[in-house]
């Protein structure tokens, strides 16, 4: 409604305009952290800079960038055996900011293999856009979504105890120590919330 409203168009022209009014909206209230779960928009710089967000991205550390379909493709189309979810940092670098914490599913064995070979019987007709109908592009986008929120549950609750926060730019620790880069793995963690 705000772009059409003024004037419509690419959205990178209402970007800053849009959140400032976020922001202005908000008046004093400013939380803690704010979470971006499907919220599909980039964050103008300004909202970045006085919010302290993180966001829920479709995809392990190393894996694709994107949105979460442009990341099914991708892993599609090289064949992966797993794939996950991550939370990271907002930052002003796309997708970039340091990683909270990742859970991976593996989209290859069991229940995928009968998928992957359905899926390659056809992969000669198969055109980019109609992978979106697959099977498998399905299987992948629903394990992707069962796993999302125990992720980010759990890395809430990692982030309330202490265990893990963004300072400055920088994923530390318990204690105000600076960890490592790759966030902390809630395989484990997640895995006994879905009872796998």
């Amino acid at each position: 409604r705000y772009r059409r409203e003024n004037g419509g168009g690419d959205w990178s022209k209402f970007r800053e305009s849009y959140h400032l009014e976020v922001l202005e909206r908000l008046g004093t209230f400013r939380p803690q952290v704010s979470v971006l779960a499907g919220y599909l928009l980039i964050t103008g710089q300004e909202m970045i800079r006085k919010m302290p967000m993180i966001n829920l991205h479709p995809a392990l550390p190393d894996g694709p960038s994107g949105t979460w379909m442009q990341v099914i493709v991708e892993l599609i189309k090289n064949n992966a055996e797993e794939s996950g979810v991550m939370v990271h940092s907002v930052t002003d670098v796309l997708d970039e900011g340091p990683i909270l914490s990742w859970c991976r599913y593996p989209i290859k064995g069991n229940l995928y293999d009968p998928l992957w070979e359905d899926f390659q019987l056809g992969v000669n007709s198969r055109s980019e856009k109609n992978l979106e109908e697959t099977k498998l592009f399905r299987k992948i986008r629903e394990d992707g979504i069962m796993y999302e929120r125990p992720l980010l549950l759990q890395t809430l609750i990692a982030m309330a105890s202490g265990e893990i926060n963004v300072h400055e730019g920088n994923l530390i620790g318990r204690g105000g120590n600076v960890i490592q880069k790759g966030g902390l793995c809630l395989d484990a963690k997640v895995q006994q919330i879905l009872k796998l």
